[in-house]
């Protein structure tokens, strides 16, 4: 085989020269880039199988719980709680109603006692 030369002008060779050395660099920094996802990937998949594992033994867990405590037997719903923090069959407008009759009566003796301390 017979080798042939090409004669370049000396910008031109430098110019390719200059590409030819970016380009190496680039090719560098994407391998590096490729590495670096995959220690990333490798640890998350890590991670993952760690986050598998304690969910499985969270759930063994309260699975153990529900089998130890005691089982509900009535069925309590907001409104029975509400009857039963409300004083007998008063209701919570009533309750409230009541508390500001007690303000204002006691806001009226202040002011008796204050005319009565005046004399």
């Amino acid at each position: 085989m017979k080798s042939i030369y090409i004669q370049v002008p000396y910008h031109e060779a430098i110019a390719g020269k200059r590409e030819f050395l970016s380009s190496q660099i680039h090719l560098l920094q994407l391998l590096k880039s490729f590495k670096s996802y995959k220690n990333l990937r490798r640890s998350e998949l890590i991670l993952k199988q760690k986050l598998k594992i304690k969910l499985t033994n969270f759930r063994k867990e309260v699975r153990e719980l529900q089998t130890d405590l005691p089982k509900e037997t009535k069925d309590i719903t907001i409104k029975k709680i509400k009857q039963i923090s409300a004083p007998a069959g008063e209701s919570y407008e009533e309750t409230k109603h009541r508390k500001d009759i007690e303000a204002q009566l006691q806001e009226i003796r202040e002011q008796l006692a204050r005319l009565g301390g005046e004399e």
